[in-house]
């Protein structure tokens, strides 16, 4: 599949929060799961340079992903590859997260 004019790929990950409370029936998908996005494809009139594959996009709370949905589901979560309009992104955000490991030195 190859994306055609001002659009983007995007991989959406959604994966359950582990909070470890009881969430009502009417909570908001942002309560219940982490949402992880990545740009997987720039359509062919989208500016040079300002999206890349690979990017982390950031989107307004209020952007509604119509259009085409792929939907794959795992144990580990749901996996959404969505087309999006280019205008939809309203930055890039590609600072790394860095998971920090504790080490604990016992000394006896």
């Amino acid at each position: 599949m190859k994306v055609l004019g001002k659009r983007v790929l995007i991989e959406q990950k959604m994966k359950e929060k582990k909070s470890g409370l009881i969430l009502p029936d009417n909570a908001s998908d942002s309560d219940k799961f982490d949402f992880k996005f990545k740009v997987l494809q720039v359509g062919d009139e989208c500016p040079e340079g300002r999206i890349n594959i690979g990017d982390t996009p950031v989107f307004s709370q209020y952007v509604q992903f119509q259009g085409t949905k792929l939907i794959e589901k795992n144990d580990k979560g749901m996996i959404i590859h969505v087309i999006v309009p280019y205008d939809d992104i309203i930055a890039i955000d590609n600072k790394e997260e860095k998971e920090e490991e504790t080490k604990v030195d016992i000394i006896v």
